[in-house]
């Protein structure tokens, strides 16, 4: 799955020559805790809420106000924002972003083009939705848990079943760390007329951990 197909397309950002007060009312007004920092059309940080404050007096000294004040007024984005901004490239999957955040402890990426252009931003939630999406069923749809041996003629052995059966595949997941021999499948398909397509993956051999059809009679 592509990543772009998740990401938020229509992504605020805000000019690093801008000030600290414009980026706290972007942040007040759209309730987003991650804000593209661009400078001539191309990504150069990102700004959180946690960056502002790190370059302003702490809230507990009240001697500190008016100086906080003055900073908020006078202080570039650029001067608090992370750089340079981790990103992953729009022609990305959706798991190669999940590797990208686990390994930087982040939960969030901008998503740029082949030029380094922002096109879109997706954040960890963004990825949960997705993973919910893709492994749920709705109403007309069936789910089926495999079990298959951890070689490729037996993938695409299942796949040969399904297309044979003339169904429609939503969505695949692969469960790689299910067992040194064996790995679980998660196929999504259309429809739930499927007694002749339980049939046969079991004639090839394949087992059926579950069936889940929610909106079967």
């Amino acid at each position: 799955m592509n990543i772009t197909l998740w990401m938020h397309k229509n992504m605020i950002t805000i000019a690093a020559e801008q000030l600290l007060q414009q980026a706290i009312e972007l942040f007040e007004q759209h309730r987003f805790r991650h804000l593209p920092v661009v400078q001539e059309g191309k990504l150069v940080g990102m700004l959180t809420p946690a960056d502002i404050s790190r370059v302003l007096p702490s809230p507990l000294n009240q001697d500190e106000v008016e100086e906080t004040g003055y900073l908020i007024e006078n202080t570039t984005v650029a001067a608090a924002m992370s750089a340079p901004p981790i990103t992953i490239s729009a022609a990305a999957s959706l798991l190669d972003g999940v590797d990208l955040m686990r390994r930087n402890k982040i939960d969030s990426l901008p998503v740029v083009d082949a030029a380094g252009t922002p096109v879109g931003i997706i954040s960890i939630t963004d990825i949960l939705e997705a993973f919910n999406e893709i492994m749920s069923t709705d109403g007309g749809d069936t789910r089926y848990d495999l079990r298959l041996d951890r070689t490729a003629s037996s993938f695409y052995a299942m796949i040969d079943v399904f297309n044979q059966a003339n169904k429609e595949i939503l969505a695949i997941f692969q469960h790689y760390d299910f067992s040194k021999e064996q790995q679980l499948v998660t196929v999504v398909i259309s429809g739930h007329d499927n007694e002749a397509l339980t049939d046969a993956l079991w004639q090839h051999n394949i087992t059926i951990d579950k069936v889940s059809s929610p909106g079967a009679a």
